[in-house]
């Protein structure tokens, strides 16, 4: 089971526009179903660079957590 969630957005540099959202990542990211954990952490970190590539001068950048739930 894959849980996501955010936190409030953070502002990267004091009295500019630009603010930072930090997604979590909660999964098996260590055992015998690790495997399955560590690609579904590798897409969203894709998806996350992607977004931020593309980003404008005053959008939100992302970053992601990670979280391992040791089952």
């Amino acid at each position: 089971m894959t849980v996501l969630t955010t936190t409030l957005e953070q502002p990267l540099h004091k009295g500019q526009g630009q603010y930072q959202t930090t997604i979590g990542f909660i999964d098996l990211l260590s055992g015998p179903f690790a495997l399955t954990g560590q690609s579904s952490l590798n897409q969203l970190r894709e998806v996350v660079a992607q977004v931020n590539a593309k980003a404008g001068p005053n959008e939100p950048k992302f970053e992601v957590m990670d979280f391992d739930n040791k089952g």
